[in-house]
């Protein structure tokens, strides 16, 4: 009701509170306050078991019961609902503090520390422990920060009991923390083996006899169609090749279908394996191209690498000047000094070769001056093709490839 009701926005003093409906407003803070004079507040235990027996009924395949199930995150809405009502009564402490009506702001705290009162061990998740230590946490320390900066807020007594309070909690909380991590390393071996195995035989229960069955089928019909005749001389594979063979198809079925859908191999390595395969397939056109370059024109390598590169160079300039210029001086920025004049010395020597071999390329009396012109206006169509395309490609990538994972677990 109140985020139905109310908003509020940070400006330079503080948070202010705007109210469009004062009476659903009103009506929260009474709900509140009805909710505050319970003796606990539960959420209950069994949500998990309950979605999954209604998920027994319903048609929801039962291979993906478990994920549906998880992704109600009944434990994350109770911590919501918790974290959103403190968060109001956090807006509503700064606003009255602001007015100095310290009697509100401490009216606030209480209420937030009423709430943690109420979260009982029993008929709640676990992990509400940990909020529930947060919640106080919060509420005690504006206690004692109010009753320093405002004395006499808060009687001696309460005022000790206060701090003494939030020290033990924040002792909890750094406890409980401790144990989390201990527990994580402890189990987080058995929980890779686990999910290594669980991958496993999905991979290898599922999918291998399908795929074998498949991959057989599909071998039957090739031989027949295509089978060689009885006078020809047959190629022995040998038992070595189809255990090879054998083994490489399980090992990639194992990773592509057992190890991506559950995350052991990571979102990110998934993601730039891909960037590396779109990578190869647009290279290795242009790898055979430069080979074909190559071989019919029977240039050395050095010499049509070099040719390329002078031929792309406009094509770079035109596309990517301020770019090359911004990189150029960042680089030569965070150069040593003795580095820098290293890589002086290095530049002058390579524009040296260069020149080399740019008059080697000329003096060649193997290739007419027809077939050197046609070369270089080859490589000058193949940079005009492949920096703009690969700077589109590029582009595409950055925008489109979110870090994720590729294969989904319903495979």
């Amino acid at each position: 009701m109140w985020s139905a009701s109310a908003e509020y926005d940070y400006e330079d003093d503080g948070y202010v509170l705007k109210i469009e409906d004062d009476a659903t407003f009103d009506q929260g803070n009474a709900r509140l306050t009805a909710g505050l004079a319970k003796p606990h507040l539960k959420f209950g235990r069994d949500g998990y078991a309950a979605t999954m027996a209604f998920l027994d009924e319903s048609s929801v395949a039962r291979s993906d019961c478990l994920t549906a199930a998880g992704s109600r995150q009944i434990d994350g809405r109770a911590s919501s609902l918790m974290f959103r009502i403190m968060r109001w009564q956090s807006v509503q402490l700064d606003v009255e503090k602001r007015k100095e009506n310290f009697d509100a702001v401490i009216a606030a705290v209480r209420k937030v520390l009423r709430i943690s009162d109420q979260v009982a061990e029993a008929g709640n998740s676990p992990n509400l422990s940990t909020l529930k230590l947060i919640l106080r946490q919060w509420g005690l320390a504006n206690l004692k920060d109010m009753n320093e900066d405002h004395p006499n807020l808060l009687g001696a007594d309460e005022a000790e009991k206060v701090s003494v309070e939030l020290g033990q909690v924040q002792l909890d909380l750094k406890i409980l923390e401790e144990v989390s991590k201990r527990l994580a390393a402890k189990t987080g071996n058995k929980n890779g083996t686990d999910q290594l195995l669980t991958a496993f035989l999905m991979v290898t229960a599922q999918m291998l006899v399908i795929v074998a069955l498949g991959l057989a089928l599909l071998s039957g019909f090739l031989a027949w169609v295509f089978g060689t005749a009885n006078n020809d001389e047959r190629v022995e594979m040998g038992w070595f090749r189809y255990t090879v063979g054998w083994l490489v198809g399980v090992g990639v079925s194992f990773v592509l279908l057992g190890m991506c859908p559950t995350e052991i191999v990571s979102p990110t390595v998934q993601t730039w394996f891909l960037n590396g395969l779109i990578w190869v397939g647009f290279a290795l056109p242009l790898v055979g191209l430069l080979y074909f370059v190559r071989t019919h024109f029977q240039l050395p390598w050095a010499q049509l690498a070099l040719l390329t590169a002078i031929m792309a160079l406009p094509i770079v300039v035109n596309f990517h000047l301020s770019a090359t210029v911004d990189l150029g001086i960042a680089v030569i920025a965070q150069l040593h000094p003795v580095v820098m004049i290293a890589s002086l010395f290095a530049f002058a020597w390579v524009c040296w070769k260069s020149v080399r071999l740019i008059a080697a390329f000329a003096r060649n009396n193997v290739l007419s001056q027809r077939r050197k012109l046609l070369a270089c206006g080859i490589l000058f169509l193949f940079a005009l093709i492949t920096v703009p395309a690969g700077t589109a490609l590029a582009a595409i990538m950055s925008d489109e490839l979110e870090v994720q994972a590729w294969i989904s677990p319903r495979v």
